[in-house]
């Protein structure tokens, strides 16, 4: 079985990917099994992937095993893209609901609610150069929180590709169409069909 360090210290995240990679012979070690954190981590790239790529290399310097990093967010098409790069800095010290709920009385007095979940999954030490796998999942903003699945901005959330939020129905179901979903079968495809050890 494949080992993999994941270089974050979001314990939801890394239930999702345990959920998504363990079916394929991953095991994934959390960064407290290694006393590592990502505190301190300054991720000040200007996209998603320079910040998967920070964190990255900030725990591969410890470790010999692969690390995979994800750097995602959420863009609303009416706000200019935000919260964007930063989804999780945005009201950071307040709970999810608070800042699902300060989303949706910023849009209020837009008809435009698309938006999208965005991800860019960035592995190290496995081959001799940084690998990325991108993942984008379409849908809008609703109008009120729904659904008790799901993390974050997941019960705002509305998936094109599901017909409902993100936070209505199953882990299962959301790992299958999410941004971050499709990215990691990405890198699924890739262990499958190029790499060999």
């Amino acid at each position: 079985m494949k080992q993999f360090v994941l270089a974050s210290d979001n314990a939801h995240k890394l239930e999702e990917f345990q959920a998504i990679l363990a079916p394929f012979g991953i095991t994934l070690i959390s960064l407290k099994d290694l006393g590592l954190s990502l505190s301190g981590v300054n991720e000040d790239a200007l996209t998603y992937e320079g910040n998967a790529l920070i964190k990255a290399e900030a725990i591969a310097k410890h470790t010999s095993l692969p690390v995979i990093s994800d750097d995602s967010g959420l863009s609303i098409n009416a706000l200019n893209g935000f919260p964007g790069l930063n989804s999780h800095r945005f009201m950071e010290q307040y709970s999810d609901a608070e800042k699902n709920a300060a989303v949706l009385k910023m849009l209020e007095s837009y008809e435009d609610r698309s938006a999208s979940f965005h991800s860019a999954i960035v592995v190290l030490n496995l081959v001799d150069k940084p690998l990325l796998f991108l993942g984008e999942a379409p849908g809008h903003i609703m109008f009120e929180a729904k659904g008790t699945s799901g993390f974050g901005y997941d019960p705002i959330f509305y998936s094109d590709e599901l017909g409902h939020g993100f936070a209505e129905g199953t882990k299962e179901e959301k790992n299958k169409v999410s941004h971050r979903g499709k990215a990691l079968q990405k890198l699924i495809i890739y262990l499958t069909n190029y790499y060999h050890k």
